[in-house]
């Protein structure tokens, strides 16, 4: 325990210096592995901030469980609130330290072997395990002959040779927050943080397994509170068009914008009602339109569940070709979701002028539709 402890402190030592005993090891992407996770800390006072930290030591656990404290890996890549600890083996991992950059010092602190123990973690061959949302303690932040002298090295930056200044502080774990709502947050985060490489593409799919569930609506100004979805005879949504009440339609519900720009409708059709079967639907739908439409119906995923996504164009021409007479140019998004004993039909139908607009309202939208199969079908 000395010399682990030992070979710690002379890790976080001579880090900033850039000599650290740190492993980068040169892998092949089928056996690469991530690890990311999040750690905040407050200490005392009205006027301290919440501090984010950037930076994660990492130890590897070995076969008899315990860390390799003398083979330390970095983690340094970061986002606005997670840190990234990417292309390591496979295999079990602790954090046994963590700092954050402030008013121009850098700040470390270590963790002791009895403390780390709920923060070991497993990772898989390409795999983003999810370490949590952790937060410190700090540990005798009260004593002012400490604090003092933090003050004093910060301001010491100012003055030759500007080194930034290395604040070692004592600080306890407690305990994570590894909830499928905080992995939900940290991959959507890790999406656009490291987008364009294929942890990206990893974190989208690890979001499909978890559901991909949509981000919460809260309502109010000053106190806000959560949305409730309301409820319909064939689904459940979250009242977030602004378009005012919905019309009845057969099997379903349609709301209209204003000026009738853009209609939106969530239809749910029963096998046996009478209406086109799933497979004569989807190559009715990819008939559709004019000779420049795609007609094709593309699979795709709505919050986890198969579905399928058709966009066509129509035109509406006037009755009679008159001077400056102006033919309306609609484009329509279907999408298309099966059910045990059915499918719903969810379509947007705009202008085109306003389809960009009402196509990013549309695609919120029905993510947070739940389409369940409804117990009783409307009389037909």
């Amino acid at each position: 325990m000395r010399r682990t402890t030992a070979a710690l402190a002379f890790a976080l030592a001579i880090l900033p210096s850039g000599c650290a005993p740190l492993v980068r090891p040169h892998l092949i992407a089928a056996d690469r592995a991530a690890i990311m996770g999040s750690i905040t800390m407050h200490r005392p006072g009205f006027l301290n901030p919440t501090y984010i930290f950037d930076r994660i030591l990492y130890a590897r656990v070995d076969r008899k469980g315990k860390p390799d404290v003398d083979h330390l890996l970095l983690a340094d890549v970061s986002s606005p609130r997670y840190v990234y600890l990417l292309d390591v083996p496979p295999g079990s991992y602790v954090p046994v330290g963590a700092g954050y950059a402030f008013m121009g010092a850098r700040y470390w602190t270590r963790f002791h072997a009895e403390e780390i123990a709920p923060w070991k973690i497993k990772v898989a061959p390409g795999e983003i395990a999810f370490l949590g949302e952790n937060r410190l303690q700090p540990i005798g932040e009260v004593e002012i002959g400490k604090m003092i002298g933090r003050l004093l090295r910060r301001l010491a930056v100012l003055l030759p040779p500007w080194r930034r200044a290395v604040i070692h502080f004592e600080a306890a774990p407690l305990d994570p927050d590894r909830s499928a709502e905080a992995e939900v947050r940290a991959m959507r985060e890790t999406v656009t943080a490291l987008a364009g490489t294929h942890w990206a593409s990893i974190a989208e799919n690890r979001l499909l397994q978890l559901g991909d569930p949509p981000r919460p609506l809260f309502t109010g100004w000053l106190f806000k509170h959560p949305a409730l979805p309301v409820k319909s005879r064939y689904f459940s949504y979250d009242d977030m068009l602004g378009w005012g009440h919905a019309f009845r339609v057969r099997g379903g519900l349609e709301w209209r914008a204003p000026e009738d720009r853009a209609r939106i409708a969530v239809r749910y059709v029963a096998d046996g009602s009478g209406a086109p079967s799933l497979g004569d639907y989807l190559r009715d739908l990819a008939a559709a339109g004019s000779p420049e439409d795609a007609h094709f119906a593309a699979k795709t995923l709505l919050r986890g569940q198969d579905a399928y996504r058709v966009r066509y164009t129509t035109y509406a021409y006037p009755r009679q070709i008159l001077l400056g007479a102006e033919t309306q140019v609609f484009i329509t998004e279907a999408v298309v979701v099966p059910k045990k004993g059915g499918y719903y039909a969810l379509h947007l139908r705009a202008l085109k002028r306003y389809f960009p607009k009402s196509e990013r309202l549309f695609d919120r939208f029905i993510r947070h539709l739940d389409l369940a199969v409804p117990k009783k079908e409307s009389p037909q």
